[in-house]
This record gives structure tokens, sequence and C-alpha cells, in this order.
């Protein structure tokens, strides 16, 4: 059994490889009970996916979203019909919030690759398919309040020979 977890992740990225483009198509995103979300969906779906997220604009968003016993709000940005972006900020007033927000992403995407000390906290990057996050998050708290951006990071299109 140990052989076999060991070989997946190099089966894993061998399909990634053989099939260009399959993992960018429709990848749902790992955190904050946001997992019936998907990059690529429409608002309207996102919606009728999560019944916390209400319609605004163009996007989609929530003022008292609640996951692991934490209120955070959450705004979702749609371009040209596709979710492309969602931010999500923990609320300030919330000092019972028992959600290390750091180990829940760490635990959907691995390690970040990236980490800044800056004077109001530490910002941390991580990279996993079409996925991107940037979390800034205050020492001071805990780790557990924090503004976390996540993006879909399209690869830019072949150049014509």
């Amino acid at each position: 059994m140990l052989v076999l977890m060991r070989a997946l992740p190099t089966l894993v990225l061998a399909v990634l490889i053989a099939v260009p483009g399959a993992a960018l198509a429709d990848e749902p995103i790992k955190v904050f009970g946001l997992e019936k979300l998907h990059w690529g969906m429409s608002a309207d779906d996102a919606v009728k996916a999560v019944p916390a997220l209400k319609a605004a604009g163009a996007g989609f968003s929530a003022k008292d979203y609640v996951h692991g016993g934490c209120k955070f709000t959450v705004t979702g940005d749609i371009a040209e019909g596709r979710l492309v972006a969602i931010t999500v900020t923990s609320v300030e007033n919330d000092p019972d919030c028992p959600l290390n927000i750091k180990t829940m992403i760490d635990e959907a995407y691995g390690l970040p690759y990236d980490s800044n000390t800056l004077n109001d906290g530490i910002t941390f990057g991580w990279k996993k398919g079409s996925t991107r996050i940037d979390s800034t998050q205050s020492p001071l708290l805990d780790y557990n309040h924090a503004r976390v951006e996540m993006w879909e990071e399209v690869p830019a299109p072949a150049k014509a020979p």
C-alpha cells in the first residue's frame, strides 16, 4: 500500500502531462467549504451550488459566510461569463474563530511555495494546477484572520510558428 501511495503522485503527474489542459478544466475550489465551486462556472451556477452565496453584479458575494466556526465575507469575480477569482476575508470581530486558515490551505494545496513577512502580517502563496492562492495573515491573531485571494491562472496562449 505504501508503494502505491508513493507512486500515485507520479501517476497523477503522468496523466496531467498526457492530457494537456485536462487539469485546467473545471478545477474545483478545495477550501472554505466551497468545493462545489470550480473555475469557469457562471455566477448563476455558483449561487445554485452554494446557497449561502447571493448574486451581486456580474459575480456573487456572501457577507456572513460561515466555515469552520468562523465568519467570512466572500466575493466571486466573473469575467466573460466564467468564475475567475474568489476573495475570502475573515470577519475581524470574530475573536473565537478556531480555524487555522494556513493549515486548511496547506492540507488542500500542499505547503506554500512562497512567503513574505510584512509589517502587518505574513503573506503566503500557493499554486496547484490552475489555482493560485495568496493569503495575508496576521500573526497577532494566531493566523485565524486573513484575506485570501484565489484565482485561476490560465497559461498564455501558444504562439503560432
